[in-house]
């Protein structure tokens, strides 16, 4: 795929989907008083996890390139959570992979540091080790990462992080975006929305589930999950992870990856590999 996209001049799929997706979501959100609400609500959250994976698509070809335009087609804040300039900076950072996984440096992190984890209240502790399980995850995983997220950027704002604020002021439009279709051209209920736009997030939780472990190799940390369904073509084949690594990772080569089997491979996106306990490569950490 990318020897395919070195060859390309533009990137008319990527743009084409973002049309497309513009498309059905207006004539979603124009007819839903027309529509079943169970079915808004399912092709409302497909919409919105494909909206998603395109803004993931944007972070990593189409920005690096074309900014202007990268931002303007990303813009519009569809799934009305994360502000997309928030979601650029922290998946950089994430990307950086001598952190990835770290409980302290990446900012995607599933795990805890074990000093912070005793810590935690029972009761905490219990909502979290649920939240390590897939259904879990796609239940309260959406509400936990919410949580987490918007505690950290108050604390960055309040301690006079101008870039985390700046993104957040960047929201107010992106949204008021969103709110103007739907109030003016839109028919969907609030509810209905509501539960498209959690749905979305719980989709998008299955692939940042699976998608990184703790591993002592650097280059072993990413996943490879041999799926060709539906949720691949909604994560727009970002269930290949290693590949995208391969671009940020600076003291290994894919082609080492395979011929050293340091990659691991899932056969089916509900299984997920048992998680180190005790002592991580990085730190003490907790599943």
């Amino acid at each position: 795929m990318s020897i395919l996209r070195q060859k390309r001049w533009f990137e008319w799929p990527t743009l084409a989907l973002y049309f497309f997706t513009y498309f059905i979501y207006a004539l979603t959100t124009i007819y839903a008083q027309f529509l079943p609400s169970a079915f808004v609500i399912v092709l409302l959250a497909l919409l919105l996890t494909l909206h998603s994976s395109l803004q993931h698509e944007t972070i990593h070809i189409l920005e690096p390139r074309w900014p202007i335009l990268s931002i303007l087609l990303a813009f519009p804040a569809l799934g009305m959570a994360v502000p997309y300039s928030r979601f650029r900076d922290l998946h950089l950072a994430h990307h950086v992979n001598e952190q990835l996984t770290d409980p302290f440096d990446d900012p995607e992190t599933g795990y805890y540091e074990i000093t912070n984890w005793n810590k935690f209240p029972n009761f905490i502790k219990i909502i979290l080790k649920f939240n390590n399980t897939l259904i879990g995850r796609i239940m309260i995983g959406p509400l936990v990462g919410m949580i987490n997220f918007i505690n950290s950027d108050l604390n960055f704002i309040i301690k006079g992080n101008k870039q985390v604020l700046y993104g957040w002021l960047l929201f107010v439009p992106a949204l008021m975006i969103v709110l103007f279709w739907l109030y003016y051209f839109g028919s969907v209920k609030i509810w209905e929305y509501a539960l498209a736009a959690y749905g979305a997030l719980s989709i998008l939780k299955i692939r940042t589930f699976i998608e990184h472990r703790a591993h002592e190799l650097t280059s072993a940390r990413s996943v490879i999950v041999n799926d060709r369904g539906i949720l691949s073509l909604l994560f727009l084949n970002n269930n290949y992870d290693i590949l995208i690594a391969s671009r940020y990772l600076k003291d290994s080569k894919i082609i080492n990856w395979m011929k050293d089997s340091v990659y691991y491979l899932f056969t089916n996106i509900f299984n997920r590999v048992n998680l180190p306990k005790g002592n991580h490569p990085l730190r003490s950490i907790v599943f």
